[in-house]
């Protein structure tokens, strides 16, 4: 076995590891940039005695003429990084007009380790990036350069890769990397620092195997911002590299290829990523505001012009119907993603949900090839996976939408969508306490209308009609314009079980009032559905169950199993929509 030889040096609890460059604290990575890195090595080497301005300077700055304030700021960064105070200090103590001084006992070692075989990686998340600007008003600039080289990782289909959403809860958390592993269950950690300066941004990242503590990789990016997604492509390759991850030739040719993009547009596209990621109609307004500047910027930025598409299809599915502009919009912007970068997942993300729409009536089969184009693009697109699993589910291809489910959670827990639709699922197939359980975890503030309204439905299923009431009474206090009519849909249903036949008409009415044009109008009307059946109305009821299909809710297994569809069993009519539901479903199947 060959023993390998490494310098480092120990003070306290801390770790200078001078082959990888690094500063580690109880087995912790430090961010620090290579410039205080360096100053902190030769404060270390030179430890008990002074170290003057003049030799930081011509030691760090051999042939470049800076001035006196880069070395106070870099002291002033490596103060910070080691917990010191120049009042108080514990490690570097500042000797006016002289210089500087580690006071701290430094034992200085040349560790051996005998060589090992690379750990086998096959899952990773990219914790958020420091923010070592000295700005905090930089912190969005660090986040959407987390998610920028999340996006990178997540093009290499040989690893899961976690999400932006599912990371971003360990920000500004110090937990053992290998207890957020086992949280995330991964089996590497990337983290580093980014450090902003005008038009400038450095970088520096480290691979390490959490279960280890084993560094199996560092390296520090000095780019201009326009070259930030050439930057991304750059440190997956080294990644897959270091890990020694075989690249499929698509794979290597979407990893050599990405444009300069506008500063200014890329500013611009990281603010509305930021909004985005939140469905309230105050956050979607703007993110489409953002993007539509990223693009005004630079015509040519594929990305910038995907998410303007995605934005514009959540403005007019959930929030404002009624302005046809924003489906013509996200149209025209899917279209010139597409144009610009034809292999770009998120576009085709954004032409999957434009397709499905009510104006398009829901064409299932062509949105399924889109969001399986998007996943075979980047299989680590979460967001593809959970609406994949949308159009299943509404299908009623509950196997395939679990595990496509299953798949989206992996990568991001943090999906209160893709957890709920897995509800949902369990709902449709008759599964009532498991579904309200899961409902029952689930949090409010991400898209209300759609997480609030399927709990009620669960309690109604399992004879809790006043818990039910109560939920939807609040819900209602709570978000008042009932985007889709799902409440007072859900309403209706209520006062059809205590046969106040008059009171679910009226909640029909407002129902189908508030509902009207939303995209997710069809639950609504499956839930109209059966209030008529429930009141034995088979005509009503059979006309709503048939527009609910038409709007693209054909789920047949659901329509087949639901005691609220008991009473018209036994009519033709029904009979015969079944006979034509389970045909389509029939082929559904052969294209799952």
């Amino acid at each position: 076995m060959t023993l390998t030889l490494k310098q480092i040096y120990r003070f306290d609890s801390f770790v200078v590891d001078v082959e990888e460059r690094v500063l580690l604290r109880d087995g912790r990575v430090i961010p620090l940039t290579p410039k205080v890195f360096e100053t902190l090595l030769l404060l270390v080497k030179n430890q008990g005695s002074i170290v003057t301005k003049q030799t930081i300077l011509e030691t760090l700055w051999p042939d470049v003429f800076v001035e006196e304030s880069n070395v106070t700021f870099n002291i002033t960064m490596l103060r910070k990084a080691l917990g010191d105070t120049k009042e108080n200090p514990v490690y570097i103590e500042t000797l006016p007009r002289r210089g500087y001084r580690f006071k701290t006992e430094v034992r200085a070692i040349l560790e051996g380790t005998p060589e090992k075989h690379l750990p086998e990686i096959r899952s990773l998340a990219v914790l958020p990036m420091a923010n070592l600007s000295g700005d905090p008003a930089q912190g969005y600039f660090a986040d959407g350069m987390t998610e920028t080289l999340i996006a990178g990782l997540a093009k290499v289909g040989a690893f899961r890769v976690i999400s932006r959403t599912s990371v971003m809860q360990y920000k500004g958390v110090h937990k053992p990397l290998s207890e957020i592993a086992r949280e995330l269950n991964v089996d590497a950690i990337v983290e580093g620092s980014v450090q902003r300066s005008g038009e400038r941004v450095q970088i520096t990242v480290q691979l390490i195997h959490a279960p280890t503590d084993r560094h199996l990789w560092s390296e520090t990016y000095d780019r201009d911002l326009s070259d930030v997604l050439t930057l991304q492509n750059e440190i997956a390759r080294a990644v897959t590299q270091k890990i020694q991850i075989r690249l499929t030739p698509e794979e290597e040719m979407r990893l050599a290829r990405a444009l300069p993009i506008n500063r200014v547009a890329f500013d611009y596209f990281l603010r509305g990523r930021f909004h985005l990621n939140r469905q309230i109609k105050a956050n979607n307004e703007t993110a489409i505001e953002m993007f539509d500047r990223a693009v005004a910027m630079d015509p040519n930025f594929a990305a910038a012009w995907a998410e303007l598409a995605q934005a514009c299809v959540w403005r007019f599915f959930l929030f404002t119907p009624d302005e046809k502009q924003w489906e013509e919009k996200a149209f025209v912007a899917v279209e010139k993603a597409l144009f610009l970068e034809p292999d770009l997942a998120e576009a085709h993300l954004a032409r999957g949900r434009l397709l499905w729409t009510p104006s398009n009536h829901f064409p299932h089969d062509k949105v399924i090839q889109e969001y399986r184009r998007a996943l075979a693009l980047n299989p680590n697109l979460d967001e593809a996976q959970n609406q994949l699993a949308l159009v299943y589910e509404h299908i009623g291809l509950f196997d395939e939408a679990l595990h496509e489910l299953e798949k989206a959670v992996a990568i991001n827990p943090s999906n209160t969508l893709a957890r709920y639709h897995i509800g949902e699922t369990l709902l449709f197939q008759c599964k009532y306490e498991q579904a309200l359980t899961l409902f029952h975890d689930l949090p409010r503030e991400v898209n209300p209308a759609l997480v609030g309204y399927q709990e009620p439905i669960a309690l109604l299923h399992l004879g809790r009609t006043q818990d039910a009431a109560a939920m939807l009474e609040q819900s209602l206090k709570d978000y008042p314009e009932d985007s889709g009519g799902l409440f007072t849909g859900a309403q209706a249903l209520i006062a059809a079980l205590a046969g106040d036949e008059n009171t679910a008409k009226r909640k029909i009415r407002s129902a189908v009032e508030k509902g009207k044009g939303f995209g997710h109008f069809h639950h609504t009307a499956y839930n109209i559905a059966c209030t008529y059946s429930l009141m034995n109305k088979s005509d009503q009821a059979i006309k709503w169950l048939q527009a609910a299909a038409d709007d693209g809710f054909r789920c047949y297994p659901l329509f087949e199993g639901d005691p609220f569809l008991d009473l018209l069993r036994k009519d033709s009519r029904f009979t015969t929509l079944m006979m034509r539901l389970k045909e389509q479903w029939e082929y559904y199947k052969t294209i799952s």
